[in-house]
């Protein structure tokens, strides 16, 4: 950090350039300077009054073209001096942030926003390598745009894709609209597929089962208001378990300033390493490496803890010391999961613009799982525009195209076809019971009385098919006579 007397020459030419004290104050305070050092330098610096009284008796006496010259040197000198000043403050004097203030500011800021456009996305990938050998593949990715500035009618567009894809089981994709406008919530379902795999053929039915109920409802925006819920409250009588949403809400928005002051003030990552700056989006954005901070996000936990609704912190004295135990056993995560990290936070305003986290498990005998996690932030604080849907249909109507779907049931014979194949219903043809899948000389049927491999004509390897053993009295399993033949 440059010295105190560096400070006084730039507050100097900064006066000099016309340049309010307060507004000096508010730069140098803001780009880390301490306040005692900036009023320290603001006294020391020769004052604006003393600068122009210097001036008006260096002038005295001057011809009138002397003083036009004069004056317009000076006009050239004071521009000169304010944009070397301004230089040199960017280059020189500002001080340089360290990491930990850079990641403070953004915590401090990340409450600031009041709209942000969105994109996150999940990817794992893994291998099951016990008792069935299996590989996987999931991606989550979710887009939107969010308006906070009434955090009690919350607006909000976005859309959700899954996929999911094990060799054992096949593949599965769901794709969602959502659109939340004050009061009423749209919903839209663009894609839902199951494409089973040779091992879970019985599966195979579930699709055209989906088609016939959902079908129609693709690409068809339905709504969820005040009239939904108190129709689906008195469908399903209350328990007393059973957690009141609205009076949830209330409760944490009661404690929303609490909320954000631990938020802003907790350390849930740490730099590990400064790395090369980067544009994103056209914003110029601090680089760097991070981690969990472990110890950091199990004291921001037990900080809010007691900020939570009792029906999630924990209605019993049980229920509690259960979340308190998993809370003390979060920095215990290090044992079994590598986290490493990048962050880009915008250097004019610290707000959040990208993170990156990569998980990977640490013990691989059973298993390996990798998981990638991206979210994009960008468009903070500006307008978001939602169009509320026009064709949207009531969730009544919703419910009763499913009825109707579910009338089809005892009319469509290839509907019924396809439930009686999902659930088992369906009797396979009756097979020959002299059928032999080895021509080993015993039918599968005298194989499973004698407990040997229909599969395998010879089950105990000795040169000597199953049949043969058993037609001449010995044991098919091993050795010695074959104690209850045919």
């Amino acid at each position: 950090m440059a010295g105190i007397a560096e400070l006084v020459e730039y507050i100097s030419k900064q006066r000099a350039a016309g340049v309010a004290d307060e507004v000096i104050r508010s730069a140098l305070e803001n780009s880390g300077w301490q306040l005692a050092d900036v009023n320290a330098a603001l006294t020391s610096a020769v004052a604006p009054a003393a600068a122009a009284t210097t001036s008006a008796v260096a002038v005295v006496g001057m011809t009138l073209t002397a003083k036009i010259a004069i004056a317009s040197a000076a006009v050239l000198g004071v521009a000169a001096i304010g944009g070397s000043g301004y230089y040199a403050y960017r280059t020189t004097l500002q001080p340089k942030l360290m990491p930990e203030q850079v990641i403070r500011k953004m915590m401090e800021r990340s409450a600031d926003p009041t709209s942000l456009e969105y994109e996150t996305k999940l990817d794992i990938t893994g291998t099951k390598k016990t008792p069935i050998p299996e590989d996987f593949r999931g991606t989550f990715d979710m887009t939107g745009a969010l308006d906070m500035r009434d955090l009690k009618q919350r607006r909000f567009v976005g859309t959700a894709k899954l996929a999911l894809n094990a060799s054992r089981f096949g593949n599965a994709e769901l794709a969602l609209e959502e659109k939340t406008l004050e009061k009423a919530t749209y919903f839209k379902l663009n894609t839902l597929s199951i494409t089973p795999s040779a091992q879970t053929a019985q599966w195979a039915n579930l699709g055209p089962i989906l088609d016939s109920f959902l079908g129609p409802l693709k690409g068809q925006w339905v709504r969820f208001d005040e009239k939904t819920r108190a129709m689906l409250q008195g469908f399903v009588p209350k328990t007393p378990a059973q957690p009141d949403v609205e009076q949830l809400q209330k409760e944490i928005l009661a404690n929303q300033e609490k909320f954000t002051q631990a938020w802003q003030k907790a350390s849930i990552i740490t730099v590990t390493s400064a790395l090369p700056e980067e544009t994103l989006d056209k914003t110029k954005t601090y680089h760097y490496a991070v981690a969990p901070d472990y110890a950091g996000i199990e004291q921001y936990l037990t900080e809010i803890l007691p900020l939570l609704p009792q029906q999630l912190a924990g209605q019993t004295d049980e229920q509690r010391e259960k979340i308190h135990v998993m809370i003390k056993n979060i920095p215990k995560a290090n044992d079994h999961v590598d986290i490493i990290g990048e962050i880009w936070i915008g250097k004019k305003d610290f707000l959040l613009r990208k993170l990156l986290l990569k998980v990977r498990n640490k013990d691989e005998q059973k298993a390996t799982l990798t998981a990638t996690v991206t979210f994009l932030g960008k468009n903070y604080n500006k307008p978001v525009v939602i169009e509320e849907p026009k064709d949207a249909k009531s969730f009544e109507e919703f419910l009763g195209g499913l009825m109707l779907s579910l009338a089809k049931l005892g009319q469509d014979e290839e509907l019924k076809k396809n439930f009686a194949g999902l659930l088992g219903t369906k009797s396979p043809p009756e097979e020959s019971k002299d059928k032999d899948r080895d021509t080993d000389g015993l039918t599968d049927e005298e194989e499973a009385r004698y407990g040997t491999d229909p599969n395998t004509p010879d089950t105990d390897g000795d040169g000597y098919s199953d049949g043969d053993e058993v037609k001449n009295g010995f044991n098919p399993n091993g050795a010695g006579k074959l104690e209850n033949s045919l």
